[in-house]
């Protein structure tokens, strides 16, 4: 199962989908999924990028636990393929934002060595306060 992260706002979905577009791209995430249907529900994200030692100016241990190699944490020192998106749904009279990530990290200067990884919860946590930024909330 892939951990759930919340956020709950007071901007309608119509808002809060282009600003949390915005927020991804400050992390440093290239969106590839856009989806605002106009039905009040709608999803941001990429569900297949590759990053190797940082997102950003951060190291990827700050946002995974991939294990760790005899020179530190497998995030810091293996390629990094990631998905991460955001379900925003009305609530209220505001949204809620489910933001999911899953990774694995791979060895490819020594065979191949494949490693399953968990997010710690702080890039969901970075994105929703990058979110409720924007939003002035």
């Amino acid at each position: 199962d892939i951990p759930i992260t919340a956020v709950t706002v007071k901007s309608k979905p119509d808002v809060v989908l282009p600003i949390l577009r915005a927020s991804y791209e400050e992390l440093g995430i290239k969106v590839q999924v856009f989806d605002a249907t106009g039905t009040g529900f709608g999803q941001v994200g990429n569900r297949y990028f590759i990053k190797s030692f940082k997102l950003g100016d951060t190291p990827l241990s700050r946002y995974l636990d991939c294990g760790n190699t005899i020179t530190g944490p497998a995030a810091d020192n293996y390629k990094v393929t990631m998905s991460i998106f955001s379900l925003v749904s009305p609530s209220g009279t505001g949204s809620t934002v489910q933001t999911h990530v899953a990774a694995r990290a791979d060895d490819v200067a020594a065979g191949g060595a494949s490693l399953s990884c968990r997010s710690i919860g702080t890039l969901e946590a970075a994105l929703h306060r990058a979110l409720v930024r924007r939003l002035g909330e």
